[in-house]
């Protein structure tokens, strides 16, 4: 419903840089639900801010709107695989797949494939495809103030493209 929100998602050269970075022409989302959104990180909420997930958007753009010094926790986890939804075949049954995103719920994400994402400052941001990369924010221990995010997505304007 923002007009700087619908307005950012929206902007050309925005679009023009993120599509030169994603090789990809790209058009914001054309669900409402998902063009942009906040994050909002409580200060010692016992959880993390967002678990381990893929995003349901192609790409996201994540700028950080908080300050950020002094902030411990509330980072983003960034797990070093080429593609979370892909499956994997069984160690013990190689005959029988599984998807990533279940084998890692079941055995946990391990800790050497795991990229640990610190922002700047407030105005910096993230930009991936988050539906293919696993990711999530890690707990808020202790900030000037709650941990807030501002989410953009955007969609591929290849409508043939492979998911």
């Amino acid at each position: 419903m923002s007009h700087f929100h619908r307005g950012l998602s929206h902007s050309p050269e925005l679009l023009e840089v993120l599509s030169s970075l994603a090789r990809d022409p790209l058009a914001s989302h054309d669900m409402p639900m998902n063009v942009s959104h906040v994050n909002i990180g409580e200060l010692n909420a016992g959880r993390p801010v967002d678990r381990w997930h893929t995003d349901s958007t192609d790409y996201v753009l994540v700028v950080m709107l908080s300050d950020v010094q002094d902030m411990e926790g509330g980072d983003l986890r960034v797990l070093q695989m080429p593609d979370a939804r892909a499956t994997v075949n069984s160690d013990s049954d190689p005959a029988a797949t599984e998807s990533l995103l279940a084998k890692l719920g079941r055995e946990g994400v391990p800790e050497h494939l795991i990229e640990t994402v610190r922002y700047s400052g407030a105005g910096y941001g993230i930009f991936m495809q988050g539906s293919k990369i696993l990711h999530c924010v890690s707990e808020v221990i202790r900030a000037r103030e709650p941990r807030m995010s501002l989410v953009t997505s955007y969609m591929t304007r290849r409508v043939l493209a492979q998911p």
